[in-house]
């Protein structure tokens, strides 16, 4: 494209240059005088001859000042984009390395958040585990006693959580709609899957 356009503008000069070089020997002949326009006629071919030479030899361009002004206008804005451009991407890079950075020490932190979750819920089974076997130890009537004063629900996982025989005996010495509240839940527990 630029080759292609270097050329029509070389020719488009060349013509110039020939009519114009036309029209001088044109004027010299009418005067009788035709030195001067041979002289002419041969620096005006000289110079069409060394633009052909320098079209096809260099990348040299003859433009007009506004041509020039408006390339250079164009090229400042094109050095400017890219350098807005270079900056905009080495400010990303810096704030992917802050991201990872912040999402490693979230993820361990997560980690660790995991960890203590986990020793939590086993202390609690634990500390449940401990409950039951206590209450199991319990003489039944003791047991029955304080397993009233529990709100239903509650005492309904205690028991399920104890061997049946321990849970029986403790639940025959209790009141008996307590009892029975206590049964009745214990039941609807996992009923959706029967």
């Amino acid at each position: 494209m630029r080759n292609r356009a270097l050329s029509i503008i070389s020719l488009t000069f060349a013509l110039l240059v020939f009519s114009r070089a036309y029209a001088v020997s044109t004027d010299i002949s009418s005067t009788d005088d035709q030195l001067p326009a041979d002289h002419e006629l041969e620096a005006v071919q000289s110079e069409a001859n060394g633009m052909q030479t320098q079209e096809s030899g260099s990348n040299d361009i003859c433009v007009s000042s506004d041509i020039h002004d408006i390339l250079m206008a164009d090229s400042a804005r094109l050095e400017l984009r890219t350098t807005e451009m270079n900056e905009r991407q080495a400010a990303l890079q810096e704030l992917e390395k802050t991201l990872k950075v912040q999402l490693t020490g979230i993820e361990s932190a997560n980690a660790e958040l995991d960890k203590k979750i986990a020793t939590l819920k086993a202390g609690a089974n634990e500390d449940l585990a401990h409950l039951v076997a206590m209450y199991q130890t319990m003489k039944p009537k003791q047991a029955a006693t304080i397993f009233d004063s529990m709100d239903p629900a509650f005492a309904a996982g205690f028991l399920r959580e104890m061997n049946s025989n321990a849970a029986g005996l403790i639940m025959a010495n209790m009141n008996a709609k307590k009892s029975y509240t206590i049964s009745v839940l214990i039941a609807q527990k996992n009923a959706k899957y029967r």
